[in-house]
């Protein structure tokens, strides 16, 4: 049986013009993570990637300290959820949130949070279906798909590593929890 690696990309930059891209923390610890493969002599045997750019950037920086690990093959089906575009319809139906009004006015992390938090519950329960969203159902089969796509034609004992995000992870593994 093969042995599936999902990595969570490095922090992204929340301070500058795009979130899809590395800060200076989110460098250092794919580096580290690199480091870690190869102080302990890890073979990775393939590698794969969802095409933003954050993940783009963990595994080029991974590979820096970790040059045995192949380049990745590019699947869009481990892409991210659309957060921005979740947000804005869910605020497009819900232009009193309460929470939101006390987010933009603060910086604090807290009340975006929990405006997000309402957003996913009505992505996930398909009240934002008709908006310019990716329905929930699509976004979990594509991941389903990417993943059988690499389960299915891994050999057994290889290492497999998937850089993708949140989200993608967090689908996987409820899937696999049931």
């Amino acid at each position: 049986m093969a042995t599936l690696w999902l990595l969570r990309h490095g922090q992204a930059n929340f301070s500058g013009d795009s979130y899809d891209q590395l800060s200076p923390l989110g460098f250092e610890q794919a580096r580290r993570f690199g480091d870690w493969l190869t102080a302990h002599g890890t073979t990775v045997h393939r590698s794969f990637r969802g095409q933003l750019r954050r993940h783009r950037e963990t595994l080029e920086a991974l590979r820096e300290q970790a040059p045995a690990v192949p380049d990745a093959e590019v699947l869009p089906g481990f892409d991210e959820y659309q957060f921005q575009r979740v947000l804005s319809a869910y605020l497009a139906l819900h232009p009193e949130c309460p929470e939101y009004r006390i987010a933009a006015e603060g910086r604090e992390a807290g009340p975006w949070i929990r405006v997000l938090h309402r957003a996913l519950g009505a992505w996930a329960e398909h009240r934002l279906d008709h908006l310019d969203v990716e329905p929930s159902a699509d976004f979990t089969g594509r991941i389903g798909s990417a993943l059988r796509a690499v389960l299915d034609t891994a050999e057994p004992r290889e290492r497999v590593l998937v850089v993708t995000s949140g989200g993608v992870i967090s689908t996987i593994l409820q899937a696999a929890l049931g």
